[in-house]
């Protein structure tokens, strides 16, 4: 687990009690959220980075600005990468809703 400066923080024995130590209310689906972001399929998982390994592998370079818009289609904002924007709305999803064209979070 890092932060999202690329910071270590902590191990964990398993995928389960890295969920379990997030979110001990709906371990299943922090389970599936912290694998994609260990696969890389999302960029990072409930404010954190996420790595089978002890070393962090995020290329700051892939950050791409992403735009926030109300289903209805209005602007409201701009963040830096989806890593921001999913911490900030404390979201684990946005990138498999742009790939798949659906909502996130009600936007």
């Amino acid at each position: 687990m890092f932060d999202l400066n690329g910071e270590y923080l902590r191990s964990f024995s398993c995928v389960r009690a890295a969920a379990t130590y997030i979110n001990s209310n709906d371990v299943e689906n922090t389970l599936k959220a912290i694998r994609n972001s260990c696969l890389g399929n999302t960029n990072s998982s409930f404010g954190y980075y996420w790595s089978y390994k002890k070393e962090f592998g995020y290329n700051n370079k892939k950050q791409t600005p992403i735009a926030q818009y109300t289903i209805s289609g209005k602007f409201l904002r701009t963040f830096k990468s989806i890593t921001e924007a999913e911490s900030l709305l404390e979201l684990n999803s946005i990138q498999q809703a742009i790939i798949k064209k659906y909502s996130c979070g009600g936007y």
